[in-house]
């Protein structure tokens, strides 16, 4: 039922309207963002956390900024969307942690 919340979250509204809405807020997206975005409001969803929803906004902002921008604040575009990937994957995996034992 999980997969399903996250499978129809992702393929309705994260893909369908996502270029649409990034681009009248003047930003940028490609499908990562959008896939990372969606992933995380499904997360949101189905673990009622609010702290996931939020660091993922804050790193996707911060990825999205050009490469200058980026290399003046020493920061790596990869190790940034690791950390939101983590960030965003890290209840499922606790979850199937605690199923399996």
């Amino acid at each position: 039922m999980k997969f399903l919340h996250l499978a129809t979250v992702f393929f309705t509204v994260g893909l369908t309207f996502a270029k649409d809405f990034f681009s009248t807020m003047g930003l940028h997206a490609d499908y990562s963002t959008i896939g990372a975005l969606g992933l995380a409001l499904t997360t949101l969803l189905i673990f009622r956390g609010l702290l996931p929803i939020l660091s993922v906004a804050i790193l996707t902002i911060i990825i999205s900024q050009p490469d200058a921008v980026l290399a003046s604040m020493n920061m790596d575009r990869d190790l940034l969307q690791a950390a939101a990937i983590t960030i965003v994957l890290f209840p499922w995996f606790k979850k199937v942690l605690a199923y399996a034992s």
